[in-house]
């Protein structure tokens, strides 16, 4: 994952996303698990290098999905 330390919004896959300036290239490295600890829970995913999703939302999908698994009877 990368971010842009100068006032970046977004959380990329890519080094040098092509939706950054290249003023502001290349782009800061973090980790994915950077994400939940703050400045980087101030950014989203980037949708032009398909970022992921934020831990949290995963984590909210997954628990939706297992309870919806266990609610039919069903097995993962």
């Amino acid at each position: 994952m990368y971010y842009n330390p100068n006032g970046g919004e977004n959380f990329h896959t890519l080094a040098k996303c092509p939706a950054v300036r290249s003023k502001y290239l290349p782009l800061t490295k973090i980790t994915y698990g950077d994400l939940k600890r703050y400045p980087f829970t101030e950014l989203t995913p980037c949708g032009t290098c398909g970022a992921p999703q934020r831990p949290e939302v995963v984590t909210a999908w997954n628990e939706t999905i297992d309870k919806a698994y266990e609610e039919l009877g069903l097995e993962q």
